[in-house]
């Protein structure tokens, strides 16, 4: 009875070996995969700040260059004001003209 015991109970010691190998394989597998998403997650982090600076960087130009035009269109405007401001007005200049 002993002879006939003794190949199943090598097969289920193999059976359980290979399990346990074949866990630790998965697990190794598991660890690696998730290793290479944290990697991957980081260089996304990563991407998105640097975009995130592009981004920022852009917009602080376009407001600078909206705010030097605010500042250029208000100089002309005033300028214009002024240029209005110290003609004579046309009735008076028609005056002047006839009272000469």
């Amino acid at each position: 009875m002993n002879t006939t015991n003794t190949p199943n109970l090598l097969a289920q010691e193999l059976s359980a070996e290979e399990l346990k190998l074949q866990n630790d394989e998965e697990t190794r597998n598991y660890k690696n995969k998730k290793e290479e998403l944290n990697i991957k997650d980081r260089f996304d982090v990563w991407d998105t700040h640097l975009y995130g600076e592009q981004v920022s960087a852009t917009l602080n130009a376009t407001n600078s260059i909206a705010s030097s035009a605010r500042v250029a269109k208000a100089k002309t405007q005033g300028d214009l004001l002024l240029a209005l401001l110290s003609k004579k007005p046309l009735d008076a200049e028609e005056d002047y003209a006839q009272a000469a």
